[in-house]
């Protein structure tokens, strides 16, 4: 089977799928132990030549002889024959083994993921995105690597692949998936994997001097257990933490002083102003060399988190003032997956690794200089934004170019004039906007004005000529240049808070803004800066970033008249056509046959 296949997502879910579907039918049993022992003994037999499953006992039998710390001897499986024969067919035309263990890793992923019935902010690391981080850190020979919080030792199989001299240690509180690990450890060569099961965020063993810790924490749910609050820093400013950033404090921890950190975190641990004195903590005890950010489609199918990989060294000792180092800000906006979580693969690809196969564009970033074309900057600590921002999307090469074009607040100014149930014209009615009325351009199917009573929470209040920008999910499109045909005498015109009013600083129109904000160089600005989890948005800040063309604001007026004529031109059309549904909206009457 070519490899691009076997590593294939959706092929190794259905075959998990079906695995547990037989293990179930037929025996009732936890059908993770069944299907480890399946994978095992499978694998057992290519390192001895052998093709297809064959005798799934004696195989099984072999595989506990070949790695007597995964299997016990005279381990059996739980099915009957006819079951186990024919989950051994579902695996056999696998091959898991080739060129190291990128199949073998993602088919156990695969049984951890659809065995677990619930993750707890759990997301294995797409293989990639690991190899990435691996390449950044860039493990020694004899370096201690560690990762607290390893999942199936993703991170410890590549450090592994890539510096075979590191002596790699894991840590999870799962047990199933810490004996993933050990197995992808032992299969890869490591006689005694060092794999505890335990959840790192409490008493740990000694585990020596920690030289490169890679990790991605599980990002779900608040720490409550005062007994391990007690021994983090973190939880003296708020007790109200959450897990990650716990992860964050222990990494540092346990690093040794010149030890290197690479973790994933969720954006908003990068970004928001609520976890500003995180990032201040650990600015003064870790030199932050670079910070990656991750497009939202990287843990899909299970979760469109936007997330950041935060790579630095410990200190020798905490700093209480920040000298003003450089930092550089990596932007990736392709991993190999699509909206659905499915691979996407290189048009050119030849059934070699992921690295080479799927389509991202990882590779660029993680040389020493990037090329020029790659999104990266690099940016002083003193010049960081408001509160220590590490989000890369805040310092994209496309907003902060620093020359060249005109500044678009001074073109337009930003309006926040609201109106509310308390403050607003008891006599007036208005005309409510919501973000899903604007696109593309204008503004379609308004509402029928209402009196003050029915305006609900708080609105913006808009005027004739304002272009609006949802800072909402940017990639909806919803921008707008308000005509005054939407203005119906009498009544106000106010919309929802969501949306950013850009309104012209002197008399001349700035609708020539609308097809700027639409074009794709604006548009991957905003994907790039947009920040937060579920419900992602396009901070204010950008707006101050933002810089015209020259050329364009030479001839703005020009371009505002033709996309004037053009709002008004479609607004005619759409009337019209309502007209026409209006005058064809007779009874239909159905007649049988």
């Amino acid at each position: 089977m070519p490899r691009r296949l076997s590593a294939d997502p959706e092929v190794l879910d259905s075959i998990v799928r079906r695995l547990e579907e037989l293990v179930l039918a037929h025996s009732g049993a936890d059908p993770f132990e069944d299907i480890f022992r399946l994978i095992l003994a499978k694998l057992h037999l290519e390192r001895a030549g052998v093709a297809g499953l064959g005798d799934p006992w004696a195989a099984l039998a072999g595989a506990a002889a070949r790695w007597p710390a995964l299997l016990e001897r005279g381990v059996t499986f739980g099915l009957p024959p006819a079951a186990c024969e024919a989950c051994a067919a579902l695996l056999a035309p696998l091959t898991l083994g080739e060129e190291g263990v990128e199949v073998l890793d993602a088919l156990f992923e695969s049984v951890t993921n659809q065995l677990a019935k619930g993750n707890k902010g759990q997301f294995f690391t797409p293989r990639q995105v690991i190899e990435a981080c691996v390449r950044i850190a860039d493990p020694q020979p004899g370096e201690r690597v560690l990762d607290p919080a390893c999942g199936s030792g993703g991170f410890l199989v590549e450090a592994l692949r890539r510096q075979p001299q590191a002596r790699v240690s894991g840590v999870d509180f799962d047990g199933r998936a810490a004996r993933v690990a050990r197995a992808l450890l032992t299969v890869s060569g490591v006689e005694a994997p060092d794999v505890l099961c335990a959840d790192a965020l409490g008493p740990l063993p000694d585990l020596g001097a920690v030289d490169l810790i890679l990790t991605n924490p599980p990002f779900a749910g608040e720490v409550l257990d005062a007994a391990v609050l007690d021994g983090f820093a973190l939880a003296d400013v708020s007790r109200r933490v959450e897990r990650d950033v716990l992860f964050l404090e222990r990494c540092v921890q346990l690093l040794r002083p010149g030890g290197r950190l690479a973790i994933v975190l969720p954006h908003n641990k990068v970004g928001s102003a609520g976890w500003a004195y995180a990032r201040r903590w650990l600015l003064q005890r870790v030199r932050v060399t670079a910070v990656l950010g991750l497009p939202r489609d990287t843990f899909l199918p299970h979760t469109s988190q936007k997330t950041a990989v935060i790579f630095g060294v410990k200190r020798p000792r905490p700093l209480q003032e920040l000298p003003d180092e450089p930092v550089r800000f990596l932007i990736s906006e392709r991993v190999g997956k699509d909206k659905r979580g499915r691979p996407v693969w290189r048009a050119d690809a030849r059934s070699g690794t992921l690295w080479d196969d799927l389509d991202h564009d990882l590779a660029p970033l993680v040389l020493p200089t990037p090329p020029a074309g790659a999104l990266f900057s690099e940016v002083g600590l003193h010049d960081l934004d408001e509160g220590d921002v590490l989000a890369p999307g805040r310092y994209d090469p496309r907003r902060r170019t620093g020359r060249g074009g005109v500044p678009l607040l001074e073109l337009a100014r930003l309006v926040t004039d609201a109106v509310s149930r308390r403050n607003g014209d008891a006599e007036a009615r208005y005309v409510v906007l919501d973000t899903g009325h604007a696109g593309e351009g204008l503004v379609l199917h308004p509402r029928a004005p209402v009196p003050l009573a029915e305006i609900g929470s708080p609105k913006r209040v808009f005027a004739p000529g304002d272009v609006l920008l949802s800072r909402l999910r940017p990639y909806l499109r919803q921008v707008a240049w308000l005509d005054e045909g939407l203005f119906p005498e009498g009544a106000q015109v106010v919309g929802s808070p969501e949306f950013y009013t850009l309104r012209s600083v002197d008399d001349r129109s700035v609708a020539f803004l609308v097809p700027w904000l639409l074009s794709d160089p604006v548009q991957a600005v905003l994907a790039a800066a947009q920040e937060g989890g579920h419900h992602p948005r396009v901070p204010a800040t950008l707006l101050e970033g933002l810089r015209v063309p020259e050329a364009l604001v030479a001839r703005r007026d020009a371009v505002s008249a033709a996309v004037e004529q053009a709002v008004r031109g479609a607004r005619a059309a759409v009337d019209q056509l309502a007209g026409l549904r209006e005058g064809v909206g007779a009874p239909v009457q159905v007649t049988g046959p």
